[in-house]
């Protein structure tokens, strides 16, 4: 059976799709128990939901001695490995590569460019969104924003977590599935640069926004990348 084919029967599946959603949301390991717990099922039928999951190479596992003795258990992680479905075939990635190539090839005179994009695209997405909305922007509260900011995050491909102070005016946002993650790893000056400024963009729409950095980086080994993000109240 075609590759394709078997991936898109595995997540036909209502509940073997929540479980694979749910793993890519999870940055750690899960076990059979955790899974059952999670969707209220009997660990035998988790078994196989996950077995089935790894058959097409969405998920993989490892071994792990439980020291309880017995048998060792396992646990379950997603695969770092891509996955692209288009019907009829369309290749993104070397459009994009290519694309980047030429970024590079303009030298570091023209990085503002970069930024000036990332910008403005990240602008651009929230305000349509705001443009569809019932009430106007000054009427939002600070959950509202950040239920939105989070909607659109998912939408993209990211799966983030947001810390707060508790005067609310400083933030730390995480993003541990960076949906650039291939590109960022072969071009990490100017897709991070881009990425950064798109993040920043979308925030300063939503925000008023006096500082925002960039703390840590996966491409440089860190597990996540992380904001730091002072606004005003």
């Amino acid at each position: 059976m075609d590759h394709t084919l078997k991936i898109t029967n595995t997540l036909a599946d209502p509940t073997r799709y929540g479980i694979y959603h749910h793993i890519l949301k999870t940055k750690e390991d899960v076990t059979v128990q955790d899974i059952a717990e999670m969707f209220h099922i009997h660990p035998n039928v988790a078994r196989l939901h996950l077995g089935k999951l790894e058959d097409v190479e969405l998920i993989l596992s490892d071994v792990y001695k439980t020291g309880k003795g017995g048998r060792p258990g396992r646990v379950y992680r997603t695969n770092d490995k891509v996955i692209e479905l288009t019907f009829p075939r369309r290749d993104y990635s070397l459009l994009m590569e290519m694309t980047l190539d030429l970024v590079g090839s303009l030298g570091n005179e023209h990085s503002f460019l970069i930024k000036e994009i990332g910008q403005k695209h990240g602008r651009k997405l929230i305000e349509d969104k705001i443009n569809h909305a019932t009430k106007e922007l000054a009427q939002w509260n600070f959950d509202e924003k950040m239920e939105l900011f989070n909607e659109i995050s998912h939408s993209i491909g990211y799966f983030t977590r947001v810390r707060k102070d508790y005067e609310g005016y400083t933030l730390s946002y995480e993003v541990y599935n960076c949906p650039f993650k291939e590109q960022a790893s072969a071009h990490p000056e100017q897709v991070c640069t881009m990425h950064t400024a798109f993040l920043e963009g979308a925030f300063k729409t939503l925000f008023q926004v006096t500082e925002f950095k960039q703390t840590e980086n996966m491409t440089k080994n860190c597990p996540s990348c992380q904001y730091h993000i002072c606004i005003m109240n």
